[in-house]
């Protein structure tokens, strides 16, 4: 009897635990997701353009290196036209390429829909849409996802990358956001 007693403590313990855990959380979620497929082949030319300076810096061998000495984050912005990414993934890139690959033994990979094996595997607008109180979180996005097929060897294999867009003031799509693997380091 006194077993019987002590395994019930225990369990009352990890159920209050588990609401405690579970019903204290703060997040916001939206009260509405519609989801529209998009045209993959749109989807396509954007990620072309969106990746096309990364496609521009590649090697023989998919290594990233600009052309160029890079002397400031300016210059390098200048020679590349990085105009369908926002400032957050730009920044990103720059100090992943620039700065990294000024070490010598250092690879750097990254891949884009430009490489064999890479293609788009769905495509969709994400409209989310939350409370009165939380409007300023509304927010349509594109969402690309990217994969690698089976037959994809090398820094690329098992690639996989979701690429959230969403529209500037002039009504453009730039990446705003990436889910997944950026570059690839060795």
């Amino acid at each position: 009897m006194y077993e019987d007693l002590k395994v019930g403590r225990i369990v009352l313990i990890a159920v209050v635990i588990t609401i405690i855990l579970n019903g204290g959380s703060n997040s916001i979620k939206p009260i509405k997701v519609i989801k529209t497929d998009f045209d993959l082949s749109e989807a396509e030319n954007l990620m072309k353009k969106t990746w096309k300076p990364i496609h521009e810096m590649k090697n023989a061998n998919l290594e990233i290196k600009p052309d160029i000495k890079i002397a400031s984050k300016e210059e390098f912005f200048e020679t590349y036209d990085f105009s369908y990414m926002g400032d957050r993934i730009r920044s990103s890139i720059f100090d992943s390429i620039v700065d990294i690959v000024e070490e010598d033994d250092f690879i750097c990979y990254i891949p884009t829909i430009h490489d064999n094996g890479v293609f788009i595997k769905k495509a969709y607008i994400r409209d989310c849409r939350y409370k009165e109180e939380y409007a300023f979180l509304n927010a349509v996005e594109l969402v690309v996802e990217e994969n690698s097929n089976d037959k994809t060897a090398g820094p690329y294999s098992r690639f996989y990358r979701i690429n959230i867009f969403r529209k500037n003031e002039e009504g453009q799509w730039f990446l705003y956001r990436i889910k997944g693997v950026m570059l690839i380091g060795e």
